[in-house]
Order: structure tokens, then C-alpha cells, then sequence
């Protein structure tokens, strides 16, 4: 079970980076704000803030260097997940008050839980990164909150999108990226729920086999579904069409 959630933890720091690099290159072509959030979210959440998490692990690597990168994981935890439910704001709630206040809340949340990592990379012991104590459920919550805004967000509007598709008011192909979209959050959702539940136990998520099962195979569908919807090959858009 370790090796599948080492392996879904690999595909998608590949495929959250490609589809993030991907994402903001449309966005800088563009100029559109959707892009650049969701492309900067994936890309420092996936291409930063996991490799620096398995470096922060990593029990033969010296002291500070596990500090750093405990940092620059919650900097880059913090700053993506902010850019996501950014995003959220911007496709679903656009003219909401109330969303705007939320993007906010939760980016001064972030900030605050930041600068409480970086007070403990500073003074404390590596081993004392991983505790299930206030700082863990903080950033569970604050995942949680973000994966389940989103999916909830991107499944009404993917429902608004089949019906209107049934009426020739939208193409195939953008109903199904949503529901792509929605499939990776949800995943994302899971694997989040199952490491706050397993890890307010006191074990460590990744040696429990049943968090390890759920965040492998939660972790693999969130990569092809932003491989899908975003960077999706010639014979899947053609499926999606109809067309073979």
C-alpha cells in the first residue's frame, strides 16, 4: 500500500506541475485570471509543496535542511491553496460578496498558520513537524474547506453544463472537463479526510495501509483527471466528441 500511495504521490507532482506550467503559459497569452490561479494553485501545491514534503521527511537529511523544507512546503501549501479557492471565486461566485470574503479568510488563515510553521522550523526538532496537534488540524481544515468548496462548486456547475448540453447551449467537451475538474477535487477531498481522520489517531497516515489504499488510488485519479481535462490526447478528445 506504501508503494501505491508513493506512486499516485509521484503522478501527481508530474501531473499537477505539467497541467499548473501548462495552465499559466495559457494564462500569460491570455491575460485571463482563472488561468493563472488555478495553474499557479496546481503547480506550488503539486511542483513545490509536495517534493518539499518528502524531502521534509527524509530522516538521513540534516536537520536544517528538513527545517527549509518544511517551510517552503507551508509557504507553498498557504499560497497555492489560496490561489484555488481564488479560482472557485472567480469561475462560480464572480459578482458573490460573501465569496470574496472567504478567499481572504482563509488566505489570512493560511498566513497565520505559515508564520506559526515557520516560529516551529526555527525552534523545533524535525520530528516534531508531523505532531497531530492545533498546527495539524489548522491545515486539515483549512485543506478540507478548499476541497470541498470546489468540488462542491464544480459539480453544480458541471450539472448546469449537461443540462445545457442536452439543448446544444454547450459543447461536450467543456461539460466534461468540469466534471473532470470535479472528480480531481473530490479525490483531493478524500485523501484529505482520510489523513485528518487517521492522523487525529496519532499514526502517521502514510504507514497506515487502509490511508495509504484510499490516498493512492484517490491520488491516481486526481492525476488523470487533470491530465483529462487539461493536457487530454487527441483520441480522448475524440471520444469526448464523439467523433471516433
Amino acid at each position: 500500500m506504501a508503494a501505491l500511495a508513493g506512486f499516485a504521490t509521484l503522478a501527481f507532482i508530474l501531473a499537477g506541475s505539467a497541467v499548473g506550467i501548462r495552465l499559466l503559459r495559457l494564462a500569460a497569452t491570455r491575460g485571463t485570471a482563472p488561468e493563472r490561479s488555478i495553474g499557479r494553485g496546481l503547480f506550488l501545491i503539486a511542483g513545490v509543496a509536495y517534493p518539499a514534503s518528502i524531502v521534509m521527511r527524509l530522516e538521513s537529511a540534516p536537520d536544517p535542511v528538513r527545517s527549509l523544507a518544511f517551510g517552503i512546503a507551508m509557504a507553498a501549501l498557504a499560497i497555492g491553496s489560496t490561489y484555488l479557492v481564488a479560482f472557485a471565486r472567480d469561475v462560480f461566485r464572480p459578482e458573490d460578496p460573501w465569496a470574496r470574503v472567504v478567499v481572504w479568510a482563509m488566505g489570512a488563515a493560511w498566513a497565520v498558520l505559515f508564520a506559526v510553521s515557520v516560529f516551529v522550523a526555527l525552534t523545533a526538532s524535525p520530528d516534531e513537524f508531523f505532531s497531530a496537534g492545533p498546527r495539524f488540524l489548522a491545515r486539515q481544515a483549512l485543506l478540507l474547506a478548499t476541497f470541498c468548496w470546489t468540488s462542491i462548486e464544480a459539480a453544480s456547475y458541471w450539472w448546469k453544463l449537461r443540462r445545457r448540453e442536452r439543448v446544444g447551449l454547450v459543447e461536450r467537451e467543456v461539460t466534461n472537463r468540469m466534471a473532470l475538474w470535479c472528480i480531481a477535487g473530490t479525490s483531493s477531498l478524500c485523501s484529505s479526510a482520510i489523513a485528518t481522520v487517521v492522523g487525529l489517531t496519532g499514526i502517521d497516515p502514510l504507514a497506515d495501509p487502509m490511508a495509504s489504499l484510499v490516498t493512492g488510488v484517490a491520488g491516481l485519479a486526481a492525476s488523470a483527471s487533470l491530465v483529462l481535462a487539461f493536457l487530454p490526447p487527441k483520441a480522448y478528445l475524440a471520444w469526448v466528441r464523439g467523433t471516433t
